[in-house]
């Protein structure tokens, strides 16, 4: 497979992943913990790999990780929308096309 790493330690890669995305939205990991869990963020980074039963190793292409990385941050950042939702902050729509519309109440 060209351009993709080996995992041999899920866990450990898995911790690495969630820090980059910490690093991006510019969030702590206990915030991260907030809104994953480990063993959500492990399945979600299986679901971009191939395992390799021969030495139960698991592989990953650069691309993927980039995806795994915007799903997780996308995941993230819906839950923090819902949230601000829910206690009123936003009001949240979906048009007919499928885009999510957000607007903040009470400012102009």
């Amino acid at each position: 497979m060209q351009n993709s790493m080996t995992i041999r330690n899920l866990n450990k890669f898995t911790k690495s992943l969630a820090k980059d995305v910490c690093y991006h939205l510019d969030i702590t990991i206990k915030e991260l913990n907030e809104y994953i869990s480990f063993v959500q963020a492990k399945n979600l980074v299986k679901d971009f790999c191939v395992e390799n039963e021969d030495d139960k190793s698991y592989s990953i292409t650069k691309e993927n990780y980039k995806r795994c990385i915007t799903d997780m941050q996308s995941w993230i950042i819906g839950f923090e929308v819902a949230r601000m939702a829910s206690e009123g902050e936003y009001e949240c729509y979906v048009h007919e096309d499928g885009i999510l519309e957000t607007e903040s109440i009470g400012e102009e």
